[in-house]
C-alpha cells in the first residue's frame, strides 16, 4: 500500500491541473540542505511518502524539512548507494557497491545475495511485488527467504526497466550485442531458463547496439541505441520468439528514457530534456548537469538525482487556491466537490479550469457526500436535506433554493453539529455536546432512534463511515459505533494519543488512525492499534491521509 500523510495543521486547498510552464522551475536540495554529498545516484519515494536519495556517502531520507543520513555506521555494507526498491510487504531495499541491504526501521542490515559482495546496481519488483536485484553479472529474484538467480556475462549497458510478464517471467532488454531481448522463465532448479527474442522491424542492428524496452500505459516502445538511435512502437510475439517494431523513427536522443502518465524524458550525462514518444522529438534541456536517476512521486512531481549538483525537483501539478475562505471540510463525489469554511459553502469545479463559487447559504459547518452522488450540509444547529452535486443555489428572501427546490431543515441540534455519515437507510450525526445521534431515513423525513452510549466523550469532532462501520472521532479517543453502543479506544489500546484527528480506510481495507502524535494501524479483529512509522513520523500531528 502507498499511503500519503498530511501533517502539521489543517489548511485545505484543491488541486487542479495547469498548463505546463514554458520554462519549468526546479527546487534544489544540496549539501547546504543537509545532504552528505551532491553526488546523487538514486532517488526513491517509499510507502510513507518519504524521499530516499542514494549518494556516494550513504542513504539519505528526506522528510520535507530535513535530511538524515545512514551509512556504514547504520548497517549499510558500503556507503556507495546506487539503487532502491520496495517489496509488496513494504520492506525497503538498497543496492550498494558491496551488496544488498534491508531497512529495519531504525537502520540497515546486509542481506546475502547470489552476487556475494558484488555491486547491486538496480532493484525492481515483479508483478507480485517480489524484489528483483541486478548485479554480479546477472539477476536474482527473492522468493520468500531464497533467491532465484540468472547468471550472465552479457553486458547490459542501458538501465532499461525490466518487463514483468505473467507466470513469473521477466523480459530483459538493453543487452549489448545482437540487440536481442532475453526472456527469463522460472525453472525447477531455483533458476531461470533464458531464451533470446529476435528483433524485427528496426533498421541496421550492428554489433554493439542494444535495444531497451519501455512501457507507457498500454503501449510498449523499443529504443535501439547504436550508431543511429531509433525508437518505435513494438509488440511481443512470444510464440515466434520475436520483438516486432510496428513503426520506427529516429529517436533524436542518446539517453535513458523515463515516462509517467504520458510524459517522457530522456536523461544522460548531458542532462535531462522532455521527449515526445509519438514523434521522437527531444525538447530543450531542463537541467544540464549529468543525471543519474529520475523518479516520479505520487503527486506527479519529478525528482532528478544529479552527479555533482544534488537533487532537483520539478512539480508537474501546482496548488491552485480556489477560494480565499479557509476550508475546514471537503466532500468529493466523482468530479464534483463542496467545501465549508469560515461559515461559507463553496462549490468546487474539478472538471475543467480551476474555479469556485461561494453559495448564498451562510453559517455552514460540515459537508458530506451521500451514496448516489448527492451532498448534505449542516449549519451550526441545523441539518439540511440532500441536494444534487450539480445544483445551483438561488436566494429568495430568507429561503435558499437548490436546483429550484427549497433547501429544507430536517434536524436540529442545539449543541451544534460536527459532521454526518449515512447509508441508504440510516444517518449518524456527530454533536459537540450530544455525542452521536442516530436517525432512520423515512419517506417523510428523519426519525430519531436511540442515541449511542459508550463514547469516550459527548464532544464528537466528526463521524466517518468505512466498510467496517461508523467511527466517532473525538479528542478523548476513537469509538467504533455498532447499533446503539460504541467501543472506545485510547492510548491503552495502542493509539499514539487520545486526541484523534482522522480515520482512513485504504482500498484493501486497512484502517489508519491519525492523532496529534503520529499515525497508527488498526487491527479490526483484535480491536487494537499499532503505532506505525514511529521513527519516520517523529510524533507529528496527522490530520489527513490519502492514496
Amino acid at each position: 500500500m502507498r499511503l500519503a500523510i498530511l501533517a502539521f495543521g489543517l489548511a485545505v486547498l484543491a488541486l487542479a491541473s495547469e498548463p505546463p510552464r514554458a520554462q519549468p522551475v526546479f527546487d534544489w536540495l544540496t549539501r547546504a540542505d543537509g545532504l552528505p554529498s551532491d553526488y546523487v545516484l538514486a532517488v526513491h519515494q517509499d510507502r510513507w511518502g518519504f524521499m530516499w536519495f542514494g549518494t556516494d556517502a550513504g542513504a539519505v531520507r528526506w522528510d520535507g524539512r530535513r535530511a538524515r543520513t545512514f551509512s556504514v555506521d547504520h548497517g549499510l555494507p558500503h556507503p556507495y548507494v546506487q539503487a532502491f526498491g520496495e517489496g509488496a510487504d513494504g520492506t525497503l531495499w538498497a543496492g550498494t557497491n558491496a551488496g544488498l541491504a534491508r531497512w529495519t526501521g531504525a537502520g540497515w542490515e546486509a542481506v546475502p545475495t547470489p552476487f556475494g559482495a558484488s555491486p547491486v546496481g538496480g532493484i525492481a519488483t515483479d508483478l507480485e511485488g517480489r524484489i528483483v536485484a541486478r548485479g554480479g553479472g546477472g539477476l536474482a529474484r527473492r522468493e520468500g527467504n531464497k533467491w532465484r538467480a540468472w547468471e550472465t556475462r552479457l553486458p547490459i549497458s542501458i538501465q532499461a526497466p525490466l518487463l514483468h510478464l505473467t507466470e513469473g517471467r521477466i523480459l530483459v532488454s538493453g543487452v549489448v550485442g545482437g540487440s536481442n531481448g532475453i526472456l527469463l522463465t522460472p525453472d525447477d532448479r531455483q533458476g531461470f531458463r533464458a531464451d533470446t527474442l529476435a528483433i524485427a522491424g528496426f533498421g541496421a542492428q550492428r554489433p554493439g547496439t542494444a535495444l531497451a524496452l519501455h512501457r507507457d500505459g498500454d503501449r510498449l516502445y523499443g529504443r535501439l541505441v547504436g550508431d543511429e538511435d531509433q525508437i518505435g512502437t513494438v509488440r511481443l510475439d512470444l510464440e515466434r520468439r520475436q520483438i516486432v517494431a510496428d513503426s520506427v523513427w529516429n529517436s533524436g536522443s542518446n539517453g535513458t528514457l523515463v515516462q509517467r502518465g504520458g510524459r517522457a524524458y530522456a536523461f544522460a550525462g548531458g542532462g535531462i530534456a522532455p521527449y515526445d514518444l509519438a514523434t521522437g522529438t527531444l525538447g530543450d534541456p531542463l537541467i544540464s548537469a549529468p543525471v543519474m536517476d529520475v523518479t516520479f512521486d505520487r503527486e506527479g512531481g519529478m525528482w532528478v538525482g544529479t552527479f555533482g549538483e544534488g537533487v532537483a525537483r520539478l512539480m508537474s501539478t501546482h496548488l491552485t487556491r480556489l477560494t480565499e475562505a479557509p476550508a475546514t471540510r471537503i466532500a468529493l463525489s466523482g468530479d464534483a466537490g463542496w467545501a465549508t469554511g469560515n461559515g461559507a459553502l463553496v462549490s468546487l469545479s474539478l472538471r475543467s479550469a480551476p474555479s469556485a463559487r461561494e453559495e448564498p447559504l451562510r453559517g455552514t459547518r460540515s459537508v458530506s457526500a451521500i451514496p448516489g452522488g448527492s451532498f448534505r450540509i449542516s449549519s451550526g444547529a441545523s441539518l439540511w436535506a440532500p441536494f444534487a452535486a450539480d445544483a445551483r443555489a438561488t436566494r429568495r428572501g430568507d429561503a435558499v433554493f437548490y436546483g429550484g427546490n427549497p433547501l429544507r431543515t430536517v434536524a436540529h441540534d442545539t449543541d451544534w453539529i460536527s459532521g454526518t455519515a449515512e447509508t441508504a437507510d440510516t444517518l449518524w450525526m456527530g454533536s459537540y455536546g450530544a455525542g452521536v445521534r442516530r436517525f432512520l431515513k423515512r419517506a417523510g423525513g428523519l426519525e430519531e432512534i436511540a442515541p449511542v452510549s459508550g463514547l469516550p466523550t459527548q464532544t464528537v469532532e466528526n463521524v466517518v463511515r468505512t466498510r467496517a462501520g461508523v467511527w466517532a472521532i473525538t479528542r478523548s479517543g476513537l469509538a467504533r459505533v455498532s447499533g446503539a453502543t460504541a467501543r472506545a479506544m485510547g492510548v491503552a489500546d495502542g493509539l499514539p494519543s487520545s486526541a484523534v484527528y482522522s480515520v482512513y480506510e485504504s482500498p484493501v481495507g486497512t484502517h489508519w488512525i491519525g492523532t496529534d502524535r503520529g499515525v497508527a494501524r488498526l487491527d479490526l479483529a483484535l480491536g487494537r492499534a499499532e503505532p506505525a512509522g514511529a521513527n519516520e513520523m517523529a510524533g507529528w500531528p496527522v490530520v489527513a491521509m490519502f492514496e
